[in-house]
């Protein structure tokens, strides 16, 4: 049985943070759009934003539905266009084309909002969590892997009997902790997690809350959380950033944003939250 965190709910345990691991400076994303039959421009769609997570932190990004969240996270994470400004991985400005490789591909990966459609529907579970520690991890010696993938399948609490399965085969709770199998396998130092929770069922929403949660404790894993819901972002993260049109509009520590908002966009995010939220 588990509880929907809200706004009121016990904060787990501060951990200590350390190192910088992602920056960006100066962020600005445009998407292209069509200027009548001939012409064609561009549309600011995230503009100037700066933001870091340190090791071990917990961060979050809220803002309503179009707020740019999920494009600069994508920006951040080299799968979508940046029109201007710098990423930094542990303190290297990482190239200004082209998807993440070497360390920073590794130690860097992403969780997205529809985790049937993250997987392979030709792989079963296992292969599919195999799948990144075969292309990042080549230290790991073929004879290691099977028990690697098995641990972190037991560590997600992924049980055996769905391990061969395909991902149609699957509820979304289920598919969602082999995602995150597959993220954690090859031992990354941060999890970017687009509306993880945000495609599941209600009851299945607070299970993979408390996972990540104890993933950032016993891994000591930043994280980077991408939410709509400020009750979730309250329970997980040490640090919240605001978003409205493109742009920060307010920053803090998660639960002085909560408990005083300073924004337009952050107050309507507290008002949204009800006051009590039934236990599943």
């Amino acid at each position: 049985v588990s509880s929907i965190p809200r706004l009121d709910a016990p904060l787990p345990d501060r951990t200590p943070v350390g190192p910088v691991l992602l920056e960006g400076r100066n962020l600005s994303v445009d998407f292209p759009r069509r200027d009548g039959w001939f012409g064609r421009g561009t549309t600011r769609v995230v503009s100037d934003v700066s933001l870091l997570v340190r090791e071990g932190e917990a961060v979050g990004i809220v803002g309503a539905s179009g707020s740019g969240k999920s494009t600069l996270a994508r920006g951040l994470a080299r799968l979508g266009p940046v029109a201007a400004g710098g990423i930094y991985w542990r303190g290297q400005e990482l190239p200004q084309r082209g998807r993440l490789h070497g360390t920073a591909r590794r130690g860097f990966q992403m969780v997205f909002q529809d985790p049937v459609d993250s997987l392979d529907p030709r792989l079963s579970v296992a292969d599919a969590v195999a799948e990144p520690l075969v292309t990042m991890r080549p230290d790991v010696h073929p004879s290691q892997r099977a028990a690697r993938i098995a641990a972190v399948l037991r560590e997600v609490e992924v049980d055996e009997s769905l391990w061969q399965r395909r991902p149609r085969a699957l509820s979304g709770g289920q598919a969602q902790r082999a995602c995150i199998a597959r993220a954690l396998v090859a031992e990354p130092d941060l999890l970017v997690c687009d509306e993880a929770t945000s495609a599941l069922d209600v009851s299945v929403q607070a299970g993979i809350v408390d996972l990540f949660g104890r993933l950032q404790r016993t891994r000591r894993l930043a994280l980077l959380f991408i939410s709509h819901d400020l009750a979730l972002v309250r329970r997980l993260c040490h640090r919240v950033i605001v978003m409205a049109d493109g742009r920060v509009v307010e920053e803090g520590e998660s639960v002085a944003v909560v408990a005083n908002p300073q924004s337009e966009a952050a107050r309507r995010l507290v008002e949204a939250v009800p006051n009590s939220l039934s236990t599943i």
